[in-house]
């Protein structure tokens, strides 16, 4: 999952976090939006503690 679409799981998240919570105290569902957070920070925790390096740096030599 991180590998495909991890980084645009992460910035979709550090873009619209913000807007999220506005939506969330104004609607009172605090379930909206729930599970883009969770990908996002499950993504995050990964990445600190085994490390994260880009696809096209990871396989620059993968030939087919």
């Amino acid at each position: 999952m991180d590998d495909l679409i991890g980084g645009v799981t992460l910035m979709f998240w550090s873009r619209t976090k913000n807007w999220c919570e506005r939506d969330r105290m104004q609607t009172g569902n605090p379930k909206s939006f729930e599970w883009c957070e969770w990908l996002a920070n499950r993504i995050a925790e990964r990445r600190a503690q085994v490390g994260h390096k880009p696809a096209h740096e990871r396989y620059a030599h993968w030939r087919e």
